[in-house]
């Protein structure tokens, strides 16, 4: 082929430079260009490399100063009692449909369920709202305002703004795993009679259930009772006598 190349020079360049200078002169500038881009890849690399591990800085300082803002602002991630963040079923108010969506992807991130925001999945459960436009990366706090929370055992949903704020919403207490003590609670006499409940709470879900088959088997009674009562006039004057109505009966019985 150089040789070939050669004939096809002209006749004054063959003169001044034979075939062996210019074989070596082909092959130098052929290693210079290789050594040019072999040089050019290395830079290439380099610069990637340090765009990355700038990312990466950057990344960390950022999240540093997220931290340090939350504890100056007196926000402590979400704990566990084992001293670990809630995670999949062990995290208060998700709904059972849900508990799927609150494991981490393959990057360790989650996304918020509205917006499809992509945040670190340690954010979840921060006691930091992430997610606004539904709370989403905050199922079992406070921190954001249209979020709701899932009751365990019943299917009832409250805002995110009742959690662990020391009444007990959920019948079985799952809104107040907190625990909060109050300093001077109300009788218990006087929480019953309300029909609201201080925490620490107790799981009302079993006597609630209870208490609403007693007044649906009154009820039964009562209207299997008023025809006895309406043969029987006399009767209610008794009851009157006594300090009784029938209603009140019904209810004794």
């Amino acid at each position: 082929m150089l040789k070939d190349l050669h004939s096809r020079l002209p006749y004054w360049v063959r003169r001044r430079v034979s075939f062996q200078q210019r074989t070596a002169t082909c092959l130098m500038i052929a290693a210079v260009v290789a050594a040019v881009f072999v040089m050019v890849q290395l830079a290439i690399f380099m610069y990637v490399k340090q765009y990355e591990q700038y990312q990466a800085d950057l990344m960390g300082k950022v999240q540093k100063m997220m931290v340090n803002l939350k504890a100056s602002s007196g926000q402590t991630p979400v704990q566990s009692q084992e001293g670990r963040r809630f995670s999949g079923a062990a995290m208060p108010g998700v709904p059972l449909d849900q508990r799927m969506l609150y494991t981490a992807d393959k990057d360790q991130a989650f996304h918020c369920f509205q917006s499809g925001r992509q945040i670190p999945f340690d954010q979840v459960n921060d006691d930091y709202c992430d997610c606004p436009e539904d709370g989403s990366d905050e199922p079992s706090t406070n921190a954001c305002a249209l979020g709701s929370f899932a009751c365990s055992q019943d299917d009832r949903r409250i805002p995110q703004s009742r959690v662990n704020d020391g009444i007990c919403d959920c019948c079985d207490g799952s809104d107040e795993y907190r625990a909060k003590i109050w300093p001077d609670p109300l009788p218990d006499k006087v929480q019953l009679k309300l029909g609201r409940f201080q925490s620490p709470c107790s799981n009302h879900s079993t006597t609630l259930g209870m208490a609403a088959m007693k007044v649906q088997n009154m009820e039964r009674l009562m209207t299997t009772m008023k025809p006895i009562i309406e043969l029987h006039p006399g009767e209610q004057g008794v009851l009157k006598t006594i300090g009784l109505s029938p209603l009140t009966q019904a209810h004794e019985v």
